[in-house]
């Protein structure tokens, strides 16, 4: 598969949108099976969820679904009761202020786009995530984390991100008020911040559509994101690194989602077909993983060793990207 595309694009036909459509198809049934199964593996053996394992994996089968793609529904069920049991147990001690749930502007805010994409409804649990992640806003509008777990979680901006979407998915109504200005806020915050890494400013632009920015600030966010796009159409996390998936995936996500460009365009196209290249045969994409290795590694029998975490992750955001806007 990867000779005839890289073929298509020697020879300067591109790929008809007949034949994407099926590649992509194809490329997302081949990469959900494992996907799915090492959420489970995770779970137990660590007793806990993860972003890569769990909220990510979670809003890929939801996009899936609408779209009518084969995909184990057992297991999706199965990963959205792992992510209410371990955020349920914490809903008193969220509300009294308490850091039992780690990181929680990221995990939190992760958690809450998982339930939203599974169309769980607003609730006490939900209310409780809510209220500690307005607790931990710092007074410029802006979030911040304990653990630095590059990309997922690490840096004011994609911490900053998280949390003010998670306020605006699941704001209790009696409160929407008030977490309405500290959306307000972590965007003015949004639009003064400097983002430091080409994946600093791809998640700066997905907050800031999240946000409600003016067109112009959005505007101006996604023409620097698209100008970090590389040659072989792919994005990197870091100016020093290669394009991968999950820096693409999460671009191509967040350009689609400012309406900044469509499926259609040369840059939309380019990231899919980048995509469609770069994916192992296993189905997976292999993401080099950056984070600090402060813990022994879990394996869950997902592909590529060290890697594998960030690779689920980036597997994710890619399956997400070649999704969006399908028709």
């Amino acid at each position: 598969m990867k000779r005839i595309i890289l073929l298509m694009l020697n020879l300067g036909l591109g790929i008809h949108a007949q034949t994407t459509n099926s590649l992509v198809r194809n490329a997302v049934e081949k990469a959900l099976p494992a996907l799915q199964q090492a959420g489970p593996v995770f779970a137990k053996k660590t007793g806990c969820i993860s972003c890569h394992h769990q909220t990510l994996p979670a809003r890929v089968t939801a996009m899936a679904s609408e779209r009518g793609y084969n995909y184990d529904r057992k297991l999706e069920a199965d990963t959205t009761r792992a992510i209410l049991g371990i955020i349920q147990p914490a809903r008193e001690v969220l509300i009294e202020g308490s850091d039992v749930v780690p990181q929680l502007p990221a995990s939190g805010g992760h958690m809450l786009m998982a339930l939203a994409a599974q169309h769980y409804p607003a609730d006490a649990t939900t209310a409780a995530i809510v209220h500690g992640i307005g607790l931990r806003q710092r007074p410029d509008g802006s979030w911040t984390g304990w653990a630095q777990r590059a990309p997922i979680s690490g840096g004011d901006i994609r911490e900053t991100v998280a949390g003010l979407r998670g306020l605006d998915l699941y704001a209790p109504p009696g409160r929407r008020a008030e977490f309405n200005s500290r959306i307000v806020r972590a965007r003015q915050w949004l639009v003064n911040a400097k983002p430091a890494t080409p994946e600093e400013s791809i998640a700066r632009l997905q907050g800031l559509v999240w946000a409600h920015a003016d067109d112009r600030d959005v505007n101006a966010a996604a023409k620097a994101v698209i100008a970090m796009q590389r040659v072989d159409g792919g994005w990197a996390q870091l100016d020093s690194r290669e394009s991968d998936a999950f820096a693409t995936g999460e671009a191509l996500l967040a350009l689609y989602g400012s309406g900044a460009v469509q499926r259609a365009d040369s840059t939309y196209r380019r990231g899919v077909e980048y995509l469609l290249r770069t994916q192992a045969a296993d189905g997976s994409w292999h993401v080099k993983t950056r984070a600090y290795p402060f813990q022994p590694l879990i394996d869950t029998g997902y592909p590529h060793g060290r890697d594998q975490w960030i690779s689920a992750a980036g597997t994710s955001y890619a399956l997400m990207a070649l999704m969006v806007g399908e028709n």
